[in-house]
């Protein structure tokens, strides 16, 4: 058997890409739909995206824009969310675990021990090296980056969907689904659904 992941990240409050995303993951007939966080900041709809995310039931993980909004609205009251949006991103864990097809998946925004921490295939930070066996995944799913991947590293996939969002020159305004356990990855540009 196989399981078909739909993935989704830093979606930085575009309702309009997120339904986009979720529109071509259905249509490709994924069996679950996760995502790697920053649901809001940056764009004009993060409490659509946050409802969307709850609505659709996609366990997510919160990225660091995530916790950047609950604590701008708790030092100033500058965040522009509803007190049910900024509820559920505080709410939100930093890692979730799944074990799907016989793979470890790990779900995390950046690495799993910090929200902020950028990983690339060509660029793995030194703390990542000396904390990757301790993951104990098979799979890594993260976010941050805004570029897709689908590398191996040290007995372990790092995988990344890139972002959702497509405003500025980095987004990649993408998806992806990953198929488990063979690792296929296909990326999804979203400019073309």
């Amino acid at each position: 058997m196989t399981m078909k992941l739909g993935l989704v990240s830093d979606i930085h409050a575009e309702a309009h890409a997120l339904r986009s995303a979720l529109e071509a993951l259905v249509a490709r007939g994924v069996d679950k739909i996760l995502c790697a966080g920053d649901l809001v900041d940056k764009g004009p709809d993060g409490d659509e995206v946050v409802a969307l995310m709850q609505s659709w039931l996609i366990p997510c993980v919160q990225g660091n824009h995530d916790l950047g909004a609950v604590e701008s609205a708790r030092l100033d009251g500058g965040s522009g969310l509803k007190a049910q949006t900024l509820a559920v991103l505080e709410g939100l864990p930093v890692t979730r675990r799944y074990l799907w097809e016989g793979c470890r998946v790990l779900l995390a925004h950046a690495a799993p021990y910090n929200q902020s921490t950028y990983v690339f295939p060509d660029d793995i930070p030194k703390a990542f090296k000396r904390k990757a066996r301790g993951f104990d995944t098979d799979v890594l799913i993260l976010g941050h980056t805004h570029r897709p991947m689908c590398v191996p590293y040290r007995g372990m996939w790092l995988v990344n969907p890139g972002s959702v969002c497509g405003q500025r020159p980095r987004d990649s305004h993408t998806c992806a689904i990953l198929t488990l356990p063979t690792m296929d990855f296909e990326v999804i540009e979203l400019g073309c659904v």
